[in-house]
This record gives structure tokens, sequence and C-alpha cells, in this order.
């Protein structure tokens, strides 16, 4: 006969956990479903809204930086253009001051050509003058002189009455040789406050003294 198998005995059903803890069992599940609820991309979000944050900070900076950049050499500039016109505009009066000390030299220069050139026109007329009485003064030192001269009068009117005609025209050549001398005196500076150094007479001698009134400035 064949022998028996041998029986299994049933398993024992496990104790059911205790209310309370099935209650906080269930209770910490709901907790975590209920935060498990959210989207698992929302986890991202945070990190990504940070970084971004960050970038814009930094470009705000960045602009900022680029503005101040900016307006210090726009304000550099500014002091450069500033400087420039003013140095522009020394030169430039530096430039007009120097024109008219040139224009006022060229006017001095100008009017000393002129005064040298009409003294020595002046000159030129004079010494023909003085080569032209040159004769006259010769043959008049050879005139006879008194008593001769009372003598020769006397003895023929004809004769007294050309030596009265030459005293006369010697006395005008005279005279306008001393007015010229006498204008030329007076446009020069250094001879308007000398003194005479003779008297004055009065006598058929006079135009001899002024001649040497003239002749002592």
């Amino acid at each position: 006969m064949a022998p028996l198998a041998p029986k299994r005995r049933k398993a024992a059903p496990s104790p059911s956990p205790p209310l309370s803890e099935a209650s906080s069992d269930s209770g910490s599940d709901s907790d975590l479903n209920l935060h498990d609820n959210s989207d698992p991309e929302d986890g991202f979000f945070p990190a990504g809204s940070a970084a971004n944050d960050g970038d814009q900070d930094f470009s705000d900076s960045d602009e900022e930086s680029d503005h101040e950049e900016e307006s210090d050499h726009e304000e550099e500039d500014d002091g450069e253009l500033g400087e420039l016109e003013e140095e522009y505009r020394t030169l430039q009066a530096n430039q007009q001051s120097i024109l008219q000390t040139l224009k006022q030299h060229r006017d001095d220069d100008v009017s000393r050509g002129q005064a040298v050139k009409n003294q020595k026109a002046l000159w030129d007329k004079t010494l023909e003058m003085r080569f032209l009485l040159q004769k006259a003064f010769t043959t008049s030192n050879k005139l006879p002189k008194d008593p001769t001269k009372s003598r020769f009068c006397s003895h023929d009117k004809e004769i007294e009455q050309a030596y009265v005609d030459l005293l006369d025209s010697s006395k005008q050549t005279l005279g306008s040789m001393l007015e010229l001398q006498e204008a030329l005196l007076e446009r020069n500076q250094a001879a308007k406050g000398v003194k005479d150094a003779l008297p004055n007479s009065t006598g058929e001698n006079d135009e001899w003294l002024q001649m040497q009134k003239v002749q002592t400035r």
C-alpha cells in the first residue's frame, strides 16, 4: 500500500492593522497624493525663472553701465569740443590782431615812403634852384658898395633905377626862399620849440636879419 502524502496547513491570515494606523497611513498617502498632484514639470520652472531673473538683472546692469559709459564719452566729447572752440576763438583773435598790426605797419610804411619821396623831390628842386641862383649870387657880389654905389646912382638916373629894380627883385626872391624855409621848419617838430636868439629890429637890413634867425634854428 502506498504511503499517504502529508497534508498542507493553511496559512493563517495576517492580522489587519489597527484602525488608527490605517487611517494615519491613508492620511499620509493622501497627503503624498495631494502633493504629488502637481505637474512633475513644474519642478523645473522655479529654477528656470530664477535663471531668467538673473539674466535680466545682468542685462539691466550691462545696459546701465553702457549708458554710463556713453554719457561719460559724451561729456568728454563735449569738453574736448569746448576746448577746441575756445582755442579756435583764441587763434582767430590772434590772427585778427596780427592782421591789424600788419595793416597798421603797412600804412605807416606807406606814409614814411611817401614822406621820403616828397623830401627827395623837394631836395632835388632846391638843389636845382641853388644852381640857378649861383650865377646871380656871384654877379651880385661884384656890384659896387658905398660910397662907390652912391656915386654911380647920383651920376646916372638909369643906373639908380636899375639898381632899385635889382634890389626889389632880390628881396622878392629872398622872401620866397624864407617862406619856403619857414614852412619846412613848421613841419619839423624838433625846431618848433626853439626860440629866436636874435632880437627884432627894423631897417633896410631886416631881410638879412630874418635869414640869420632862420639859420640859427
